[in-house]
């Protein structure tokens, strides 16, 4: 019986600590660009056609 209480004293000590909301900053992922950017920056475009789907 003590065992069991001590784990879920562990347990909502647990709980409650991964509750709390964690400080974040800003990403620099906020930013979304366009498709023409992404175009100019890749090193690489594949474009390709879907012939047959087996299911």
């Amino acid at each position: 019986m003590i065992y069991l209480k001590k784990a879920m004293t562990i347990l909502a000590f647990i709980f409650m600590i991964g509750s709390f909301p964690s400080i974040t900053s800003a990403c620099s992922c906020a930013y979304l660009p366009s498709v023409e950017e992404e175009f100019e920056l890749s090193k690489a475009v594949f474009s390709g056609e879907i012939v047959d789907i087996k299911v």
